[in-house]
């Protein structure tokens, strides 16, 4: 297409058709409402009319659309034309419209809608005017869906399921935007797009996706939205948004960040603009889900993340606050920082009740990364206000449990951090410090959050009471011991502090009393009311700054002697209270020390040792200071009355206190004093200080004392422990108590006497409360029940006398009232103290455990009591007199059936199946839970140490089996449990295990079991049980060791489990050895014992698992010995199963997985074995086959199975492989298996020699004899060999021939070994082969000696001459046997290839052999196929090998030879074999040679027939091809006088009246012939082959051929064929070829002998030479038919011949439809016309054809007027401007006489007409 018309074409495709009427008639019919026939007809008024309806109704529905009555729809709008428009006007209206399409956008579906936008879609004015005949018309051009696209279909799209939307589809014009070019299809078909295409468009669209966004982002922001419209959007977009996501996943890891990246570029900017928009609820969730999706499907970077979050939490509001904070929690979990942007925490803290939000959607979503990221942002602010709302939504959210464990511990860990970011400066703060009191007192005091909170602060190393008295708050741990109800009256510290916050420090102290009585105690229960009023005190006038002294100089100590405040100070360092309370009254109470010189400061060393183990570092340090004023004073004595100061701290139990004298603790304190300050940084090293002192020392040195300080002596270690306990005995402070219990508790020896007089009964006492006391008496000093009951009870030891009595007596019930939980703690204790009991003790509390794991009570005690005891049972080690306590205590089951016999009949009695009711269920179920019990704390107390157990084991065994033959009762469970417990034993000690035991083993009761039981579990069990016991007791297992393998045949073998196999293997592998060393000992049979064993297994083998068949049979074979039984069970299967014809594959499975000599062995047994049986009076040995006696017919099938079985195993690959690895191995075991090996096989050629006349049997044996031969590597083969093949039958020595060829292929030719035995054999077969008169052994024997010299004969080229000279024999080659030459010419082929040179002497006489046989053979009506193709296959050997070899007349023969063969029938096999010989003549033969022994040939092929002259053309055609273009050039004078020859083959086809050369046939070998000769001319130049050509022509025509006229016309139809393929084949380069033809064709013309008769083969002499003649026209590249010279000759006498055809009798116009007129003919001429391209020519050529128009044969004419048409189509106006010449012809042909040659006439001129354009009527008028 021009450039001129591709700008034609545009313009075309973008007018308005404006002046067509038709197309505007046809856009003015495209309507929404209505049929394009109706809507055609409609006006512009009546549209107009009903779009003003339609907006009126619009108007009424919403106001918004009354503007657009002032331009859309106003009058004023019919007059605007849009193509007269400017482009600002036209922009204008593009706006109006955009923003009326948006309004409407959510209406589309109301019918007022439908007419408004019809008014839209047809707004143009279309008026037809009539004036003067002529068409006016204007239009109005304003349409939508033309000029709007886009905008229209965007509007419609949410619709696109309606009927409307198809009305749309519909008026589309052509061109829709590239945009929605995705509708196309849906334009054609009128059918509603589906919603995946509009999804997938907007995924793999960029332009749409764009698109659609900034069309709604229009709408939302002009506030034009619907909600339907917004959920489409959303709708699609998220879906798109998905799989845009998912595509971007795909390639390496750049590109998928590249693909993200280039999708966040372009979503990013939409989801701004679409948050920007306000009021817009529907569009904002639409943004917070893409949001969603994007976050939880893009790998998004923290910072992106960020900028979402922050665009997200900009946008929250009410209305949405709930879809907000659920997009910020996915995209929350989506970060790798927990920390949220102070931005988005700012906004989101805004909110009131935030929490309340976060833990609403914590239910549906993941929203603790949010929540735990907002309070740790807020935490970290420097803003106070945004401190305190993270401080309260932390707290909120952790104890409405929104926080896991981990993100917990994060806040709190924020908590303590604000704490310490605030230091000193954060009691000015007060809001924020409330705030941080209230949250960690409200974690401390949360169960779940409290282990957290300790974590952290060990975490951080921070003590609690430094936070305590940065917040000036207590929040640690007070735990709610009791019910609400049950702790009313416990005084609290806090709860006696509540309303007098307002009164002040001197209210406080005006309400104290002035005086108190002497000798009063804090400690006792009426005091503390006063404790708390003075306790109150104390912490106002610490907080006042004000100092200890104030507090001492109060009005209520006046009286004091010192001991009441000594007792208010310890008391409140013991107490759950502040550290700064517990230091300060530590520093008090040391002040007061230092400062008084009378006191007993003994009376503080139980609280001071609790101090020095307090949790706060402070206290400890305070409590430091204390010990230091107690050594100083320690020395001194006191004049103070120490009674009094002891009874106002203990009250009357002081006297119960086991007071130190003043020495004593001097000394005490002495030795403790040292470690002070270590105590200070470990609050637990006070503890191992005390221990220390009260335990004796190791050191036998002074140097021990030096380095660790002064020891105790034991009298004052004695006293000091008594002191100690004599304390806790009377303290009425749990915690103190507590506290010096645990450090007591580790304490060995030298507490031992003060345990027993103080410890133990206040442990009985302690145990003696109920639970309310206990726990009223915790919950008043915060302290644990359950720690408190651990340290009494971690006081108890082992050693003590009544320290077992106590813990059981405890353990029994708790003693208390409620007391489960020191029930519980007794428990432990005895769990932990079980190690150290005495052997006695052990026992006697283990069967009180025992007799507890039983009962039946079901009170809460005793339900505790049983669990705890089975746990203390389950979890201790129990010893072997425990367990068989256990075992011998259980009831009998004999003593609970009424009238049993005794139990030596039981056992002997043999009636199992009788049975007795008379138990009672409950007594038998409680009978049942002990043995059960008791077998499970058996078999996990490592029983296999505990061989004592034996007896006990195999009497419940006993019991057990009795009570199932008595009672109906399953004890599967309980005899697998005891079975595997007394194998565990036997297992596990066998060795050591002595004979006294032996006499406890019941082979005879495990037996029984088997025999009685059908459980497999159990049969396992014992099988294995009696494997472990023959090698322990063999003697007392051989008894029963038929019952046991019957067993097994019978069920076991059945089992498919891997488990069972096991079991079995085992058995075998552990009960056979010693059954067969103990019969060798005793001189018994083993024969018999092994066959009945096999027997078994065999029996089975059918029920064995197929998987598990190989397996088994190997394990028993090896356990029994190979040589002994693997013969035994080959011949038992074969007999047992002669129908499964799995037996063969089993047994050479079978036989693989032994050695070589053992298979070896074995086959050489069963094939004696199968000797005797076929003797006369031969058999099978009764212990094999047992005693059936069987008939010589059934002996003869078992052996033929047998035989068969050993054929496929002596085949195998495997034992071949293995036999070839012997030769590795040393020669002695070479020596022994080659010796075997040739046992072997004489026993197969014995076996074969006692057969006679049974075909059957013969057939195996010889089969077998193949295998026995074909097993051993190829040189022992060799070996054995050479000695068969002397002595031996000519049968035998056959198969060892064949044996031997068909392993030539396997050796490895590398070895030389191998290559030098296998050339020894040669002489071997060639020694059998002269000797022997039988054919079929010679044959093998030079079919052997041709496989070896094929594969090795060029190692030993003599000796394969020596072989070749003795196939060329008269013993081979030269026989009367046709096979013998048949065989020894194949083999000589071969033989041929390996010598090569060496073979050349023997050539002449093979040979003239060979070619001697061709010729007899050829001679018969049948010729020997096979003797056929093995001449031709020497002969190919000799050409390919030795082609200098073949003298001129063995070459002018052998081709001679074949073409005779060639003539005969056509067989595959004959045309094979000659087919590969003249290949390889035409390539292997010098081109010169092949040229002179084809040249005498030629004659003999054609006589020979056409598939010979096919041959002898395809041997030239190859040669030609494959020789080099110089020897065809050298030798193309000889060449040239073939050819000629070649190309008088129809002409001596014809002439000798060849019967087999028809017309087709000499047709296609033509074609052969031309092909041929086309090779040789690509391979010549013009040069060499242009005088050949001139001869060629010369030979066609020369004057002799007009003698003799037939030969003429048969030479001058082969050249013009051959110039009609040359023409075609070289196009161009050979037309001028033609001026050497041009004559004689021109002579062939002229001399057609018209409408008189014509030769038979002239008609296709005169086709040949119009075909040759048209291809040079056609090809005519240099106008060499335009030169008069060539043109003048041939134009008469080609178109004369439209006249000299010889005509059909026919009346009708058939002969100018002939194939020569029509296809032929014409076409040359208008060849002709073509190639000469001239108006003279044309002139010529017309003038020729006009004469004969008026020819008076109208078969003439007709012809003539074809020939114009032809012309008139192939030339057009060329040859048309000849017309005026034409035109009176054609007039007269319109009225010519013939019907036909009228209609023809009349057919060119409507041709005429279509070429120029116009009419003729005005011309033929």
């Amino acid at each position: 297409m021009t450039s001129l018309q591709r700008q034609l074409a545009a313009i075309a495709a973008n007018s308005t058709q404006q002046l067509d009427l038709k197309a505007q008639k046809a856009a003015h019919a495209k309507s929404l409402l209505f049929d394009p026939k109706i809507a055609a007809s409609q006006s512009f008024d009546s549209i107009y009319q009903i779009c003003q309806e339609g907006f009126q109704e619009l108007c009424l529905l919403d106001t918004r659309f009354v503007p657009f009555s002032r331009n859309l729809f106003s009058e004023q709008s019919k007059a605007e034309d849009r193509t007269q428009m400017t482009a600002k006007e036209n922009e204008e209206l593009n706006s109006v419209l955009e923003r009326f399409l948006a309004l409407i956008g959510s209406r589309i579906l109301l019918k007022p809608a439908h007419k408004t936008i019809e008014w839209l879609v047809r707004r143009f004015r279309f008026e037809i005017l009539t004036i003067s005949g002529t068409y006016k018309f204007c239009l109005l051009k304003l349409r939508i869906h033309e000029y709007n696209t886009q905008l229209t279909l965007l509007t419609f799209l949410p619709f696109h399921e309606s009927q409307i939307f198809v009305s749309l589809l519909s008026i589309l014009p052509e061109n829709i935007p590239p945009v929605c070019r995705f509708l196309y299809p849906y334009t054609r078909s009128l059918t509603s797009p589906p919603r995946n295409v509009i999804v997938y468009t907007a995924e793999h669209n960029t332009t749409f996706f764009s698109a659609f966004n900034n069309h709604i982002l229009r709408i939302s922001r002009a506030r034009y939205h619907s909600p339907a419209l917004v959920a489409f959007w959303a709708s699609i977009i998220s879906q798109s948004l998905n799989g845009m996501l998912e595509q971007a996943r795909s390639g390496r890891a750049e590109i998928q960040q590249r693909r993200e990246e280039d999708l966040l570029l372009q979503v990013l900017p939409m989801i701004n603009d679409g948050l920007s928009i306000p009021h817009v609820p529907e569009l904002t969730l639409g943004c917070y889900l893409i949001c969603t999706i994007l976050a939880t499907k893009g790998s998004l970077n923290d910072k992106t993340l960020d900028s979402l979050m922050e665009t997200v939490a900009g946008t929250l509001r009410n209305d949405c606050l709930n879809s907000g904070l659920i997009t910020l929690a996915v995209m929350a979990q989506e970060r790798h920082s927990i920390k949220l942007p102070k931005a988005v925490t700012g906004l989101l803290l805004m909110f009131e009740d935030l929490w309340t939000q976060i833990y609403n959607i914590s239910h549906q979503y993941r929203a603790d990364q949010l929540a735990a990221g907002v309070v740790l942002a807020a935490l970290r602010q420097s803003e106070s206000f945004l401190c305190l709302k993270g401080i309260d939504l932390g707290v909120k959210l952790m104890v409405s449990g929104a926080f896991d464990d981990t993100q917990s511990s994060k806040i709190i860990k924020a908590f303590v951090e604000v704490v310490d970011r605030g230091g000193d400066g954060l009691a000015q703060n007060t809001p924020l410090s409330n705030a941080l009191s209230f949250a960690l007192q409200t974690v401390s005091n949360s169960p779940k959050l409290d282990p957290v909170l300790k974590q952290v602060l060990g975490q951080l190393q921070i003590d609690a009471e430094s936070l305590e008295v940065k917040l000036n708050t207590l929040f640690k741990l007070q735990p709610e011991l009791l019910p609400p109800e049950a702790i009313k009256e416990i005084p609290r510290s806090h709860e006696s502090l509540e309303g007098t916050e307002e009164l002040t420090l001197d209210d406080l102290v005006e309400k104290l009393p002035k005086q108190i009585p002497k000798m009063v105690s804090f400690f006792n229960e009426d005091n503390t009311a006063l404790f708390e009023q003075l306790l109150q005190v104390f912490s106002r006038i610490l907080d006042s700054g004000n100092g200890l002294g104030k507090f001492k100089t109060l009005e209520i100590w006046t009286q004091d002697m010192g001991c009441v405040l000594w007792s208010f100070c310890a008391r409140a360092w013991c107490g759950p209270y502040s550290a700064l309370i517990r230091s300060k009254a530590l520093d008090l109470i040391t002040q007061e020390i230092k400062s008084k010189q009378h006191g007993d400061e003994q009376i503080l060393i139980p609280f001071f040792l609790h101090a020095l183990a307090d949790e706060s570092a402070k206290v400890r340090k305070e409590a430091l200071e204390l010990g230091f004023a107690i050594e100083h004073r320690s020395n001194k004595e006191s004049k103070t009355n120490r009674d009094n100061l002891r009874s106002a701290i203990y009250g009357h139990g002081a006297k119960e206190i086991a007071w130190l004298s003043t020495s004593e603790f001097g000394k005490v304190i002495s030795t403790i004093a040292p470690k002070l300050e270590e105590c200070v940084l470990d609050r637990s090293q006070i503890s191992k200080v005390v221990q220390k002192a009260l335990s004796k020392s190791q050191s036998t040195t002074g140097s021990a004392e030096d380095a660790e300080g002064p020891q105790l002596k034991s009298k004052v270690r004695a006293a000091f422990a008594e002191f100690l306990c004599s304390h806790i005995s009377v303290l009425q402070s749990c915690r103190v108590k507590m506290q010096l219990l645990k450090m007591l508790g580790p304490v060995g020896k030298a507490l031992s006497s003060s345990r027993i007089q103080y410890l133990q009964p206040e442990l009985r006492r302690w145990a003696n409360l109920s639970l309310q006391e206990a726990s009223f008496l915790c919950a008043r000093e915060h302290v644990e029940p359950a720690a408190l009951d651990s340290a009494y009870f971690g006081i108890l030891s082992a050693k003590d006398e009544g320290a077992v009595d106590l813990v059981r007596s405890i353990a029994q019930a708790g003693i208390g009232e409620g007391r489960q939980a020191l029930q519980q703690a007794a428990f432990s204790r005895i769990r932990e103290l079980w190690p150290n009991f005495s052997a006695s003790s052990c026992l006697s509390l283990s069967n009180t455990l025992f007799e507890w794991s039983f009962e039946s009570s079901s009170d809460a005690p005793s339900q505790i009591r049983q669990a705890e005891a089975i746990t203390v049972l389950r979890t201790v080690s129990l010893s072997s007199e425990i367990l068989v306590s256990f075992l011998d205590g259980i009831k009998s089951p004999a003593h609970m059936v009424d009238s049993q016999p005794a139990t030596k009949k039981r056992r002997m009695s043999k009636s199992g199946n009788a049975k007795n009711d008379v138990l009672d269920k409950e007594e038998l179920h409680q009978i049942l839970r002990r043995i059960t019990f008791t077998l499970g704390l058996i078999e996990t107390s490592n029983s296999g140490r505990q061989p004592k157990l034996l007896r006990s084991l195999f009497h419940v065994l006993d019991e057990l089996q009795q009570w199932k033959n008595h009672v109906a009762f399953d004890s599967t469970y309980l005899q697998t449990v005891t079975i595997a417990t007394i194998f565990d034993i036997v297992s596990s000690t066998s060795e050591t295990l002595s004979q006294e035991m032996a006499q406890f083993v019941r082979v005879d009761l495990l037996i029984d079991c088997l025999r009685t039981n059908s459980n497999p579990q159990v049969h396992n069990s014992v099988l294995l049980l009696i494997s472990s016991l023959a090698t322990w007791v063999p003697d007392r297992v051989l008894h029963s060791i038929m019952p046991i393998f019957t067993f097994m045949s019978r069920t076991l073998l059945e089992q498919s489990d891997e488990y069972s196999a096991h079991v079995v293997d085992k058995t075998v592998s552990q009960v056979v050895p010693p059954l067969l060393e103990s019969l060798q000992k005793k001189s018994e049979d083993l024969s018999s014992s092994i066959a009945e064993i096999l027997s078994s297994f065999v029996a089975a083998y059918e029920h064995i698992p197929f998987h598990r068949r190989l397996q088994l049979f190997r394990n028993l074979l090896r356990t029994i010995g190979p040589e002994r039984s693997i013969y035994a069970v080959l011949i038992m299967l074969s007999d047992r199963y002669p129908r499964d014809t799995g037996i063969q594959i089993f047994t050479m499975e079978l036989m693989n997985e032994f050695s070589v000599a053992e298979q070896i062995t074995s086959c050489q047994k069963c094939l004696k074995v199968a000797l005797n049986a076929l003797q006369p009076d031969g058999s099978f040995p009764p212990l094999i086959l047992g005693s059936n006696e069987k008939s010589r017919d059934q002996n003869t099938t078992l052996v033929v199975q047998i035989i068969q079985c050993l054929t496929r195993i002596l085949d195998s690959w495997k034992l071949k492989a293995s036999f070839a690895n012997v030769r590795r191995s040393s020669e002695a075991d070479l020596e022994a298996i080659q010796a075997q090996y040739h046992a072997l096989l004489g026993r197969a050629i014995e076996l074969e020699q006692s057969v006679h006349g049974e075909e059957n049997l013969q057939l195996c044996i010889r089969e077998l004899e193949s295998a026995v031969l074909s097993l051993p590597p190829i040189i022992d083969f060799i070996e054995a060999a050479k000695r068969l093949l002397h002595g031996h039958p000519d049968e035998v020595r056959h198969r060892i021939l064949l044996s031997f060829t068909t392993r030539l292929d396997s050796p490895d030719r590398r070895d030389s070994n191998v290559l030098s035995a296998i050339l020894s054999f040669l002489p071997c077969a060639v020694q059998v082969m002269g000797e022997t008169k039988s054919t079929r052994l010679k044959g093998a024997a030079i079919s052997c000696i041709g496989n070896i010299v094929d594969r090795y004969g060029r190692k030993d080229l003599e000796l394969t001459f020596e072989s070749a000279k003795a196939l060329a024999s008269e013993q081979a080659l030269g026989t009367d046997d046709t096979n013998i030459q048949i065989v020894a010419l194949l083999n000589l082929a071969g033989m041929v290839e390996v010598l090569r040179d060496e073979f050349i002497p023997l050539l002449p006489q093979i040979l003239s052999v060979g070619l001697q046989y061709l010729k007899s053979i050829l001679s018969t009506e049948k010729p020997n196929l096979q003797l056929h193709g093995a001449v031709f296959q020497i002969l190919t050997a000799v050409v390919e090998c030795l082609p200098f070899m073949l003298s001129s007349k063995h070459l002018e023969t052998s081709l001679t030879l074949s073409f005779e063969s060639a003539s005969m029938a056509d067989d595959g096999e004959l045309s094979e074999s000659r087919k590969e010989f003249t290949d390889l003549v035409s390539r292997k033969l010098g081109f010169k040679e092949l040229l002179s022994s084809l040249l005498p040939t030629w004659p003999k092929a054609v006589h020979a027939g056409p598939t010979a002259v096919e041959e002898f053309l395809s041997i030239l055609k190859s040669g030609i091809e494959v020789h080099t273009n110089a020897q065809i050039i050298k030798n193309a004078s000889a060449l040239f006088t073939l050819f000629v020859q070649l190309f008088d083959l129809r002409y001596m086809t014809r002439r000798e009246v060849m019967a087999s050369f028809s017309q087709e046939r000499t047709e296609s070998l033509e074609s052969l012939l031309f092909e041929t000769a086309l090779a040789m001319i690509f391979k010549m130049n013009d040069t060499v082959f242009r005088p050949y050509f001139i001869r060629l022509v010369e030979w066609a025509s020369e004057s002799r051929a007009g003698q003799d006229r037939q030969g003429w016309i048969l030479r001058s139809i082969t050249l013009f064929s051959f110039c009609k393929r040359l023409f075609d084949a070289l196009k161009g380069v050979v037309t001028t070829y033609a001026s050497h033809v041009l004559g004689h064709a021109v002579e062939v013309l002229q001399q057609c002998p018209g409408k008189g008769d014509a030769p038979p083969d002239y008609l296709t002499l005169v086709s040949s030479a119009l075909q040759a003649l048209r291809g040079s026209f056609n090809h005519d590249e240099s106008d060499f038919w335009q030169v008069p010279s060539h043109f003048d000759p041939i134009c008469q006498p080609l178109i004369s011949l439209l006249d000299q055809l010889p005509l059909d009798n026919t009346d009708d116009g058939s002969y100018a439809d002939s194939p020569l007129i029509k296809e032929i003919l014409i076409p040359t001429i208008v060849s002709l016309a073509t190639a000469s391209s001239s108006l003279e020519h044309y002139k010529t050529i017309n003038s020729h054809l006009l004469s004969y128009i008026r020819s008076q044969d109208f078969k003439v004419r007709l012809a003539a007027v074809k020939t114009e048409r032809a012309l008139t189509e192939r030339l057009g106006e060329e040859w048309l401007g000849m017309l005026p010449e034409m035109v009176p012809y054609i007039s007269e042909l319109q009225e010519d006489d013939d019907e036909v040659v009228e209609k023809e006439a009349h057919r060119w001129i409507h041709q005429i007409e279509g070429v120029l354009g116009e009419g003729l009527d005005g011309m033929l008028q």
